[in-house]
């Protein structure tokens, strides 16, 4: 039987310790990811949601929001720049929601009915006032990919009817 040297007991006492290290911060990494995604997904919905409390919040406001809804072209010129703004501030947070989402922070349900973030649009897209506010909305300001994902949502609400 071949004895083992000293040197040769130090490095594999040295190697099982640095797997687990390896194992440890794997651990470590995957623990921070769930974190992360908790944390992502707690925050998407509370930028959302804290912009439809303000709007219920606000009977002007709320007023606004709905009369848009059903006729944009009815509203002030005031009225349809709160409206433009409201609605600006909900597809910006909408897509951070998505990018965040596409980084793998939130998790991706694969009906496309289904998901949390397209359901906003098409629930959005329901309503006139919205489809008339979006077709001649000031797109400057806005990412291109998300008048993109606007503009196939929209095509694909209209083709499945």
């Amino acid at each position: 039987m071949k004895k083992i040297g000293l040197g040769q007991s130090i490095s594999i006492v040295a190697n099982v310790g640095v797997i687990a290290s390896i194992i440890f911060l794997g651990l470590e990494l995957r623990d921070n990811t769930i974190q992360a995604r908790i944390a992502t997904t707690r925050d998407s919905a509370t930028s959302r949601t804290d912009l439809w409390e303000l709007i219920a919040a606000d009977d002007a406001l709320a007023s606004i929001y709905m009369r848009g809804l059903v006729d944009f072209d009815q509203l002030s010129p005031t009225e349809q720049t709160q409206f433009d703004l409201v609605m600006r501030s909900l597809l910006t947070k909408i897509y951070i929601s998505m990018l965040a989402r596409e980084a793998g922070l939130i998790n991706l349900n694969p009906e496309l009915e289904q998901r949390v973030l397209e359901g906003n649009i098409f629930r959005m897209l329901d309503h006139p006032g919205f489809r008339e506010w979006w077709e001649t909305a000031d797109r400057r300001g806005l990412s291109p990919d998300l008048t993109g994902i606007l503009d196939e949502l929209n095509a694909y609400r209209v083709e499945s009817g």
